[in-house]
């Protein structure tokens, strides 16, 4: 095939070089002109579909981009502000223009007026009370769709597993991990995805068994025509856990034929900030497999210290459930003498909630919040720079809530009771170097505590824990633990062990394979065994025996002022150095 003429080439490159239909301009207040930041200026086409978003700068600027050629809308929204919509602009091929809209003061919302008959409707009309709200929560959707799009802020991720009671009043268990992201915070299925499947559907775990997955909405979701075709609108009164807010209830459209689950719940606005500041929802229409009123959750909106929105907190409650079987009498029979009658129920076991905590550099936790433990676990002990505290785990005591470090040695933990406790953190490194690490601390709501713990540094810890030995010499620690039960017929339980001989096996590198020296030391109280004199860079051998038990041996080097950490585990004699067939 010949190749075209360099002139064609370039005719046809030029209309994708040259076709960027760009419109750039300035937000500003109406009364005083001062430049608006962060406000959400949309792109909008002839059907006054958002087709393309951002947020104005610190100067209140902005550039958008259109798709192509045609007829656009720009509109600029701000909470607290009444929007501004330009005049239809019509772009041609590689067309540029600049314009300025002019934002006003919007309408009180404390003179919204919501009466007990308000209707669900979808898409309410102007002035309804429930357009009014709407428009208000638009806002804040809109803004948290765009901000989190854009990234403009470092976020920082707080996720736990909630484990409760069925009756919502006693947790039984709460874990949080943290994690840096970069990403949306969080997101929800493709809202056209959500149509087909539902908000809860069955599936299949790692493991292979029966399990339902649930979905929340974001932010896109809400504000989809998918979404708003399918739920009706209508405001409601605020209970008294919520003054000074009105309530947007949003509801599934009844549907003939086949339900697929949903979502139905309460945006809530405060009046006097016009702020968004959550949306609580329930799951409807479940699978047959989740008992109804016991699934839903949460989802949180802030704004940042320039006023960029994003979702600041989020959860889903699930419902875990169980077979109990009921013998109600024994019913003998001629041909059974031992004949039962038995029925079996599904009950709601546990509720297991899962969330996430978005945290955004300068935004304070709230006032009426949960006291924050955040902080960072490090260990000096094991190179010549402080690293993470591997598997840490720092604990309230006398309450379920604990959190577990990441890889970087960070941790995050929301502590919802007030109060004075004992925090306390657990790592198995630094119990083998019998360490502990508590203090008590006073929770108070909406307060931040930061903590700070690490294991010190080898010369540190030789002594603490030493007096023979140069600087130069290497300590060798850990603790010997053994299966052990308090009483008999109570289940054996890890343990550590007292009084159990270590043998200590050792040769330095130029030594001959068959010259060895040999020691041995007892394990404290607590199973703690330390060795302190070995020279430099020797090859060690640990073992640790008592009659009819011993460890499997250990065998490794001990650089020069190093802490070299092996924790030891009885078994029977028997048992060391057998193999099991696959």
């Amino acid at each position: 095939m010949p190749r075209p003429p360099l002139a064609l080439l370039a005719a046809l490159l030029a209309p994708a070089a040259a076709g960027a239909q760009t419109v750039v301009g300035q937000v500003v207040d109406g009364a005083d002109g001062a430049p608006l930041a962060s406000a959400v200026v949309s792109l909008l086409d002839t059907g006054r579909v958002r087709v393309a978003g951002v947020l104005t700068d610190s100067a209140g600027r902005f550039t958008l981009r259109a798709p192509g050629a045609g007829s656009w809308t720009v509109r600029a929204d701000r909470v607290g502000s009444a929007s501004a919509a330009s005049e239809p602009l019509v772009l041609g091929v590689g067309d540029s223009v600049s314009i300025r809209l002019a934002l006003g003061a919007a309408a009180r919302l404390s003179a919204v007026r919501v009466t007990a008959r308000e209707r669900c409707r979808v898409r309410p009309a102007e002035g309804e009370s429930a357009a009014r709200l709407w428009d208000e929560a638009r806002k804040a959707l809109v803004g948290t769709a765009v901000g989190e799009s854009q990234g403009r802020h470092a976020t920082r991720l707080g996720t736990f597993v909630r484990e409760m009671e069925p009756d919502r009043k006693t947790i039984r268990r709460e874990v949080w991990t943290m994690r840096p992201s970069t990403i949306q915070a969080f997101r929800s299925m493709d809202v056209a995805d959500l149509g087909a499947r539902g908000f809860v559907e069955p599936a299949l775990s790692a493991s292979g068994a029966d399990s339902v997955v649930y979905y929340a909405p974001d932010a896109e979701v809400l504000l989809s025509d998918a979404f708003l075709e399918s739920h009706c609108l209508r405001a409601v009164r605020p209970p008294p856990t919520r003054p000074g807010q009105l309530g947007l209830a949003v509801e599934p459209v009844p549907r003939r034929g086949e339900k697929r689950a949903d979502v139905r719940g309460t945006l809530w606005i405060d009046t006097a900030s016009f702020e968004l500041r959550d949306f609580e929802f329930e799951y409807v229409d479940l699978p047959p497999s989740v008992p109804p009123g016991r699934a839903g959750g949460i989802v949180g909106f802030a704004r940042t210290p320039d006023g960029a929105w994003f979702v600041d907190r989020w959860m889903i409650s699930m419902p875990a459930q169980e077979v109990v079987s009921h013998v109600r009498a024994a019913t003998p029979t001629l041909h059974n003498l031992h004949a039962r009658d038995v029925r079996e129920d599904e009950i709601v076991a546990r509720l297991t909630e899962v969330g996430g905590r978005a945290i955004v550099e300068g935004v304070p936790p709230r006032r009426d919040g949960p006291t924050v433990l955040s902080g960072m676990l490090r260990d000096s002990s094991s190179a010549a720079t402080p690293g993470p505290l591997e598997r840490a785990r720092i604990s309230v005591l006398g309450t379920p809530y604990a959190a577990e470090v990441n890889e970087a040695g960070e941790f995050y933990l929301e502590v919802p009771r007030a109060g004075d406790y004992v925090v306390r953190v657990d790592a198995p490194r630094a119990a083998s170097l019998g360490l502990g690490w508590t203090q008590l601390l006073s929770m108070q709501p909406g307060r931040e505590l930061r903590v700070e713990a690490a294991v010190p540094s080898a010369s540190t810890l030789r002594r603490l824990h030493c007096t023979a030995g140069t600087a130069e010499s290497p300590l060798v620690a850990g603790v010997v633990r053994a299966w052990q039960a308090e009483r008999r017929g109570d289940v054996p339980q890890l343990r550590a062990a007292a009084g159990v001989s270590v043998e200590v096996e050792w040769r330095e590198a130029a030594w001959p394979a068959d010259w060895k020296e040999r020691r041995t030391v007892r394990t404290d109280a607590r199973g703690s065994f330390r060795v302190c004199d070995l020279p430099a860079g020797a090859l060690v051998t640990l073992r640790a025996r008592r009659p009819g038990a011993e460890s499997e041996p250990w065998s490794g080097p001990a650089p020069a002022g190093a802490v070299v950490v092996q924790d030891l585990l009885l078994v029977s004699a028997r048992t060391v150095g057998a193999r099991t067939s696959p």
